[in-house]
């Protein structure tokens, strides 16, 4: 009866170790269609390039399994082959795509999904991530007011070039008190319409601009205004073009807008020039000279003072054009 439950035992021992090997070699042979990698870091690439990327499909069963399509989450991937592929038992089916990266900024991620006839591997995920490096410029990187007349509001532009970065956004964080911004977007530009109005003489400053991305996270421009104290000449240069003699040529009209405690005093005309008073702040500058060859350059001096006795001295450049 010993003997009899020994070989039982044994039969039992066998079958289940039998048993095992189906199992697993039942689990192996469900393998179906294997991709390596199941996930693809590109890294970091730059805006507006292309970045290809291949995947392997190992068929490791023993029957032909067709790839019937390959799916993609974003339409800024490409992939080859595009049609339904067959792959013979133990045959590996190369997958290549290709990542358009145009539009995109920051941390990306795009997924293929694999859709095969087997049963046992019927859809594979392959999940592909990037950074894409976002390739801005910022034109002028200081804005610089000089010479604003008094009580007036000077405007500039600051340009964001984004080149291939167009989802780029930039939005302002932060300005001096005395700057007003406004912005809009044209093709690959960003462009801020920045105006100073003056609360005293001279200011400095900083517009810091956030954008939507981590890198640059924040632009920061330098500002910086000074008020034309005194007064202040338009035009800021009189240009005479005899080229064509006329005696309109030769009169240019001059306003001058002075400051609270600033008061006009004379003129100081070099020789072959006479000005002429038509109203308050308004004169008439005429070039009386002989037409010389090519052109000349000369200044006319403005003398002003305050009430503190204190002159100060403008000069409004004169240039005449003649005919050779």
């Amino acid at each position: 009866m010993i003997n009899t439950f020994r070989v039982w035992a044994i039969f039992i021992v066998l079958l289940v170790v039998f048993g095992l090997v189906i199992l697993l070699a039942g689990a192996a042979q469900k393998e179906g269609l294997v991709v390596t990698p199941k996930r693809v870091d590109l890294g970091k690439v730059a805006s507006g390039t292309k970045i290809p990327f291949v995947i392997n499909a190992v068929n490791t069963s023993d029957t032909i399994i067709t790839v019937k399509r390959i799916r993609k989450s974003c339409t800024c991937t490409d992939v080859i082959p595009n049609e339904s592929t067959e792959i013979p038992p133990g045959g590996v089916l190369k997958i290549t795509g290709m990542v358009k990266t145009k539009g995109l900024i920051a941390k990306q991620a795009t997924t293929l999904y694999v859709e095969t006839d087997c049963k046992d591997t019927p859809l594979i995920r392959v999940d592909v991530a990037l950074y894409v490096a976002v390739t801005c410029s910022v034109f002028p990187e200081a804005l610089n007011f000089a010479s604003i007349p008094p009580h007036a509001i000077s405007t500039k532009k600051l340009i964001i070039h984004r080149r291939d970065s167009l989802g780029l956004k930039v939005r302002v964080q932060d300005a001096p008190k005395w700057a007003t911004v406004t912005s809009y977007e044209f093709h690959q530009y960003i462009v801020f319409d920045v105006s100073i109005k003056p609360d005293r003489e001279e200011g400095e400053g900083v517009l810091i601009l956030a954008t939507n991305i981590k890198t640059p996270a924040i632009i920061e421009v330098p500002l910086k205004y000074s008020v034309d104290v005194g007064a202040y000449p338009s035009p800021q240069m009189l240009l005479f073009d005899l080229t064509k003699e006329s005696e309109a040529n030769r009169q240019k009209n001059l306003s001058i807008q002075f400051s609270e405690d600033w008061r006009f005093n004379r003129f100081e005309a070099p020789s072959g020039w006479e000005i002429v008073t038509k109203a308050k702040g308004q004169w008439q500058v005429r070039y009386i000279g002989d037409n010389i060859p090519l052109a000349r350059e000369e200044t006319l001096k403005l003398y002003l003072n305050n009430g503190d006795g204190v002159e100060r001295v403008k000069n409004i450049p004169l240039c005449v054009i003649c005919a050779q």
